[in-house]
């Protein structure tokens, strides 16, 4: 019976960590790249399509998840980790020997279709391998590992990228992704799905159709294309037909590829309303703080990512601390809290100025991170709570999915927003500043500016510093806003607690892994 309890332990510890490390490699490279553009379009040239280097990654691992999610609730986890992970490697390989800008692009699909899949399935593997008492702290470490790849891999580029070349920062994915899948051996998984899979193809397309559209969508407007231009108005009415058309469509489905009536569980949809407003607001501070702390307060690349470090050290604890609170008090106070404090730390954001000392902006992003960290073990759990474990990589796809979703066009309409305030400060300018041209976000505004020598003076500089802070202020203002939405949605999700986990009976000690996590499961439904 000891050697047996022994080999369960050893499993479920070397199949944790090759989850974490794929989840560090799929996590990295989100931002690895941002610190060797500059390189990379040095070598390859086409600076002016850089940003899809960041974009098609986001956009293939955005619909890569609820297809790999669902795929893996279908056919089984194992094959599809195991092919992401091999997919993830293959597109690293291809980027770092990539030639030019498009096929470094094409590249980077591949590998944010690989790390699409990684993240939701990872989740689902912890959930069948882990009883309902160890979860809380699983989840916790698996959403801390995002945290720290956001600070660290901005660091590890741009050390790969000085002392060896950039095309490292794709190279090194292949020892460690290659880890991965060697520990992945020692997985067994436990079978949930009982009756032949029928893949939905009519819902699978449709569903691929919104999400590119929709992602494209704010991909473009307001950068490539003006918001009411023809392309972006045919954009989104493709988005809404191709969304309106996959919802009728699955709900006369026996077989949906995504089960609508997930929606119609009112823990369910609050929580993933929550999350996405709270994408919306999360993207916002991390893409208009640095904005505010280099250009007002006039700090460099490197005091901007320490500036920027409490907001991911703290979601990292708090994580952590999230774990504890949602085993003690109901989901709603809970939600309660985080949500307060992330509304808090907005109005704190929205007072900011050149005088506000960076011991109140550290502050602030402290309290930020603790609403947004305390959050995650909360929605995952409430999410997960009525759902049979055939659905949870679906699930466990949905919200990442509905939290980058509101990112994404939290930074584009508050971006919007921002730009537009932006340029009707600059109005004070005086005549000799030229700001005829057409930009499309802030920095390359105020870059313009910088460029029309001897008339960039001193006043003109002060004139442009208080018309970005302010519009940030504004963009601040609007995130409580936004964030008021879940904080009233969470006060609806009721006064239902974590259930207590079952103990492990010592007659069942002694039977082999995957025997002992079926029966838990059953005894937890």
């Amino acid at each position: 019976m000891t050697q047996d309890i022994t080999a369960h332990t050893r499993f479920r510890t070397l199949t944790t960590a090759a989850l974490l490390l794929a989840m560090l490699l799929a996590s990295l490279d989100q931002v690895i790249i941002a610190t060797s553009i500059p390189q990379i379009a040095a070598d390859l040239g086409d600076l002016q399509h850089y940003a899809w280097v960041f974009s098609a990654y986001m956009i293939a691992e955005l619909l890569g998840m609820p297809i790999f999610g669902k795929l893996s609730d279908m056919y089984g986890r194992k094959p599809f980790i195991l092919a992401a992970i091999v997919m993830f490697i293959i597109g690293s390989i291809l980027c770092g020997i990539a030639q030019s800008m498009p096929a470094l692009i094409m590249c980077r699909v591949l590998q944010g279709l690989g790390a699409g899949a990684i993240m939701p399935i990872s989740f689902a593997i912890v959930f069948e391998i882990y009883p309902q008492k160890l979860r809380n702290r699983m989840q916790s470490v698996m959403s801390a590992v995002y945290a720290i790849s956001s600070v660290m891999g901005p660091i590890i580029g741009a050390v790969l990228t000085d002392y060896l070349n950039w095309r490292w920062i794709f190279y090194v994915n292949l020892p460690l992704g290659l880890v991965s899948l060697l520990l992945l051996k020692f997985y067994r998984e436990m079978k949930v799905q009982e009756e032949k899979p029928v893949i939905d193809w009519p819902g699978l397309l449709l569903l691929f159709a919104s999400i590119v559209s929709l992602l494209l969508l704010f991909e473009l407007s307001g950068k490539t294309f003006s918001w009411y231009s023809w392309q972006m108005i045919a954009l989104g009415t493709a988005a809404i037909a191709a969304l309106l058309t996959f919802i009728r469509v699955e709900l006369r489905r026996r077989h949906p590829f995504l089960p609508i009536e997930l929606f119609r569980g009112r823990m369910f949809a609050i929580c993933q309303t929550i999350g996405f407003f709270q994408g919306m607001v999360m993207m916002a501070a991390f893409t208009f703080i640095p904005l505010f702390i280099q250009t007002v307060n006039g700090g460099t690349a490197t005091e901007t990512g320490s500036m920027i470090m409490p907001l991911s050290i703290s979601i990292v604890v708090s994580s952590f601390l999230g774990g504890k609170l949602v085993s003690m008090v109901s989901f709603r106070n809970a939600l309660l809290i985080s949500n307060g404090l992330i509304v808090i730390s907005l109005l704190l954001f929205g007072r900011m100025d050149a005088t506000t000392p960076d011991w109140r902006v550290g502050m602030d992003m402290v309290l930020l991170g603790l609403g947004i960290g305390l959050s995650f073990p909360v929605i995952y759990n409430v999410s997960l709570s009525r759902i049979n474990p055939s659905q949870w990589g679906t699930v466990n796809a949905l919200i990442p999915f509905f939290r980058s979703v509101g990112g994404i066009m939290g930074v584009s309409l508050l971006g919007s927003i921002q730009y537009r305030d932006f340029r009707r400060g600059l109005e004070q300018l005086p005549d000799t500043i030229d700001l005829s041209v057409d930009m499309t976000d802030a920095s390359s505004l105020l870059r313009h500016i910088g460029e029309q020598g001897q008339a960039a003076t001193a006043e003109v500089w002060h004139i442009a510093a208080e018309a970005l802070m302010r519009s940030i202020g504004h963009v601040f203002d609007w995130s409580v806003v936004l964030a008021l939405v879940p904080l009233l949605a969470g006060l609806w999700i009721g006064s239902s607690k974590l259930l207590p986990a079952p103990e492990i009976p010592p007659e069942l000690a002694g039977l082999p892994p995957e025997e002992l996590l079926k029966l838990l499961h059953q005894r937890e439904a």
